[in-house]
């Protein structure tokens, strides 16, 4: 009855809205609509009719015809003075509701915001709904979902760009939808007591809140029943405390604002004096940062537009703000000593490539521009954290790509100096755990906390949150979600494992966030960890009405979970041969199953090998396929039947061939397949354990097609001309796709004793390196790995080499140095060629010689960043960190 109330509410204030509004004359471009019989109302403005319903935020605002995103009308956004001058819609409607805005925008800014405003108890608050990376010559839709309080009033919700620019903004749309009443399920097993039962992990179970969550009961009865730790996701980083301009007493001194921060503290000290038998403690985060630190801080006489202070004085300020804030919460008279049990002294202070910011790593901080190159102020920072800090706080090092082994190598260093810095005391490394569903392998994972734990007392894992697959668009839900709850179960199985270890103590985990709704990562981000906001996330243990996902269960009781989707690889085959095909093997009631799976362009083989040596009546090997892949009861699922009297017997026991007709195909496509082995009446299926293969294709394993290639010897000019010798060459197609792209290339390869080649021919109308990043330019990528060792971090042969177009070189491994390249590119009328030779530098390679290889193209497609990429052989992403997902070639005479 209560949830019907609410809606009622909701509603009748969107109507009254309406009513009011009405005099406006509302045109025929400006459309606001109750959806259907649910709580939810649309407002939707195109800017085609004589009015409109947007107001100008401090700019200039007109209907330029033409402009649109159909060549329609637009709303030109013009005479901006600063940032934050755009145009405003009212938003008043949706207090106490959800909100989806989306809008579509054209800009030279390279971003452009959704931020919704509103007044609460005296002060303003701004919130970033979403941002999105923007183009000069074509719309780009930036949209995102916010939950907006209902004790607010003065609801504004406006767009912003990161500079002057001005933009067009087309299609704006609201979607608000009344809060339903949720409840959390008490039934559950709190994870703070399953950690408690698991490990010495009991030490916390964390998780991050902003502020704005104290005003949800029920999304707070969810931290207090699953968590004995709270992170402020924001409120105490040094922006807050320091604010956008400086504050001073009566004598002149900076004055800190602790106010949100201080709300969750009171929070909590509220909870932990009702039930002292269940406290929550705090996390600190972060006192040092080069991100979310006010420019003004670094500056003479606190002014934005200063010079930068000598390093003297900036060491002054940073003892004022540590002590300042230390005394603040554990000083003799606070009243919240005692609550906060850790603090991240020190935030991202190493790049990936090992580089630290001191050093002028990318995007160079401000902490670098006063301190030129003398990290003294890391060292100092924990020097001054132990002078200030009570002796029971922990002192931690927080990093995120924390399990490349270039970055933990270059971490570890830095812990070790400051632990041998006189006066500094750290007592643990904060491995952020901004993962995705592809990476890190456990292997790297488990390399990386030992190489911390050789260091540093304690390991903690402090922002853990997961990436969606790359090929995850929101449709497939159950299996993502499925097989998120597999990737926590083996997260936290490896933390279990490593924490029971003599020398390794891990302290805590902290998920960050409560919610999928309440995720960082369903925006777009440019700082560490953070996702480029083109693809659907659902990150966290809980869904947005505060239910257990699998991701819970994963962690908690992983014999909930449904039957996990496996895959495995098709290699193509020309000649039908099985030698470079990749084995799968698993078994079932005692019984070990191996199969190898190749394809080419009429067929897709499957060849099953069982060990069973007792022959029974019945015994068979069963192929189920979906080619579509649509995991599906509606799917047209082929059945392939290969009886035990009709296969080879071999000494283990009898193998057999399947062929199965399937044309059209090429590299990166994908099908469901599941294979079951009919033994003595018993049946042992690879992936649906439910044995429900002839109805649905719900539980089939996905199977992807892989390139293989031979590349012959020869040596070329490199000179960006496609020479005889390479018109000789076998042509690779890249057609891995991820992202977005609009470029395409074919490369060519071949080898001689000295060297490997590559001859890439890239067409892309849109020649870009507008971004900073090297990565999100338009580039080619050439991974190797000389041994095809396929481990999973990289090792002394492994080498990522990137050329842009403009035959400008980045590089990854320790021996992928400018020493070992030398290349050439050349502009087209299409886009543009890359030649390279890259020096072998581990092995000596021979006829018959078998590497790991990669090809990768970059696409800017004009809005500054990395629209998407082709692969020619890896879908994950991740080889520039994991060269087991590297293809394989022979070379060949």
């Amino acid at each position: 009855m209560r949830r019907f109330v609410k809606g009622i509410i909701f509603c009748f204030t969107m109507l009254l809205v309406l009513l009011l509004s009405a005099s406006r004359d509302f045109a025929e471009g400006t459309e606001k609509t109750k959806k259907d019989s649910s709580d939810a109302m649309e407002l939707f403005e195109n800017f085609e009719g004589s009015t409109h319903i947007a107001i100008a935020r401090s700019a200039d605002i007109s209907i330029v015809e033409g402009a649109g995103v159909d060549g329609s009308k637009a709303l030109l956004v013009s005479k901006r003075t600063q940032n934050w001058n755009g145009v405003n819609f009212d938003g008043n409607a949706y207090a106490g509701g959800s909100i989806d805005v989306s809008a579509q925008v054209k800009s030279q800014s390279k971003e452009m915001y959704l931020t919704v405003q509103y007044d609460k108890d005296g002060s303003t608050s701004y919130n970033r709904i979403a941002s999105g990376t923007t183009g000069k010559d074509d719309y780009v839709l930036v949209s995102g979902s916010y939950e907006v309080p209902g004790d607010v009033t003065n609801i504004i919700i406006y767009l912003e760009a990161n500079d002057l620019s001005d933009f067009y903004i087309d299609n704006f749309k609201i979607i608000g939808i009344a809060k339903p009443e949720h409840s959390i399920q008490e039934e559950l097993t709190p994870l703070k007591e399953h950690l408690a039962k698991e490990a010495t992990i009991a030490g916390k179970a964390g998780v991050a809140i902003p502020v704005s969550a104290l005003d949800d009961k029920v999304r707070m009865a969810l931290v207090t029943k699953h968590f004995n730790s709270v992170t402020p996701e924001n409120e105490m980083k040094p922006d807050s405390f320091l604010g956008a301009k400086p504050t001073f007493n009566e004598n002149g001194q900076l004055v800190l604002n602790f106010t949100n921060a201080d709300k969750i503290m009171d929070y909590v000290l509220a909870y932990n004096k009702e039930h002292p038998e269940d406290i929550i403690r705090v996390k600190g985060h972060v006192l040092v940062w080069h991100s979310q630190t006010p420019e003004w801080f670094f500056k003479e006489n606190y002014a934005s537009d200063g010079a930068y202070v000598a390093k003297e004085v900036m060491l002054e300020r940073l003892e004022y703000y540590i002590k300042t804030v230390l005394q603040h919460y554990d000083g003799a008279d606070s009243k919240y000593a005692g609550i906060i049990y850790a603090w991240d002294v020190v935030n991202e202070q190493i790049d990936q490539g090992g580089i630290r910011k001191s050093d002028g790593g990318s995007g160079i901080s401000h902490w670098y521009q006063v301190f030129q190159g003398d990290d003294s102020y890391i060292k100092e920072a924990f020097r001054l954290a132990n002078q200030y800090a009570p002796s029971h706080i922990k002192l931690i090092y927080n990093d995120y790509g924390e399990t490349d082994r270039i970055k933990y190598e270059a971490i570890s260093k830095l812990l070790q100096e400051i632990k041998e810095y006189p006066g500094a005391r750290i007592d643990g490394m904060g491995m952020q755990g901004h993962y995705s569903m592809e990476s890190p392998a456990m292997d790297s994972f488990e390399k990386a906390i030992r190489a911390y734990a050789a260091v540093v007392d304690e390991v903690q894992i402090t922002e853990l949150d997961l990436q969606s697959s790359l090929d995850y668009d929101g449709t497939n839900k159950e299996a993502e979600y499925t097989k998120q709850g597999y990737r926590y179960k083996e997260i936290f199985e490896k933390l279990y494992e490593l924490d029971k270890e003599t020398g390794i103590d891990i302290t805590g985990v902290t998920v960050w966030g409560t919610h999928d709704g309440a995720s960082w990562l369903n925006n777009a981000s440019f700082v560490g960890g953070g996702a480029d906001g083109k693809r659907k996330q659902c990150p966290l243990l809980f869904d947005d009405e505060y239910q257990a996902k699998p991701a819970y269960y994963g962690i908690v009781d992983p014999s909930q979970l449904e039957p996990y989707i496996k895959s495995a690889v098709a290699l193509y085959s020309a000649s039908g041969s099985w030698a470079m095909a990749p084995k799968t093997t698993y078994r079932s009631n005692g019984t070990e199953v191996s199969f190898q799976i190749i394809w080419d362009e009429k067929d897709i083989r499957v060849k099953v090998q069982v060990a069973d040596k007792d022959a029974a009546k019945g015994d068979e090997i069963i192929v189920y396929l979906d080619a579509a892949n649509s995991r599906s009861e509606k799917a047209k699922i082929k059945e392939y039947t290969l009886k035990r009297t009709k296969a080879k017997d071999t000494k283990q026991g009898y193998e057999g061939i399947v062929t199965i007709p399937l044309s059209g195909r090429k590299a990166g496509d994908k099908v469901g397949l599941d294979i079951a082995v009919i033994n003595d009446g018993a049946k042992l299926s690879w992936n649906d354990l439910k044995d429900m293969q002839d109805t649905t294709s719900k539980y089939y394993g996905e199977v992807i097609m892989k390139p293989y290639a031979q590349l012959s010897h020869g040596t070329p000019v490199i000179d960006g001309e496609l020479d005889k010798i390479w018109k000789k060459q076998e042509e690779l197609p890249l057609t891995i796709k991820t992202g977005n792209p609009k470029a395409t290339a074919k490369v060519r390869a071949m080898w001689d004793e000295k060297y490997l080649y590559v001859y890439a021919e890239v067409t892309d109308k849109v020649i870009s390196k507008a971004s900073a990043n090297a990565y999100e330019q338009d580039s080619l990528e050439i991974f190797v790995d000389q041994n095809n060792g396929k481990t999973t971090s990289y090792e002394e042969d492994d080498c990522q080499y990137r050329i842009n177009y403009s035959n400008e070189t980045s590089f990854n491994g320790t021996k992928c140095t400018p020493d070992h390249i030398r290349s050439a590119t050349k502009r087209t009328k299409s886009g543009y060629v890359v030649e390279a030779a890259i020096q072998w530098t581990d092995i000596t390679p021979k006829a018959g010689t078998v590497i790991g290889l990669d090809f990768q193209i970059n696409d800017d497609a004009g809005s500054g960043s990395r629209a998407g990429t082709y692969n020619w052989y890896d879908e994950t992403g991740t080889g520039y960190t994991n060269p087991s997902v590297l293809g394989t070639v022979t070379l060949e005479k």
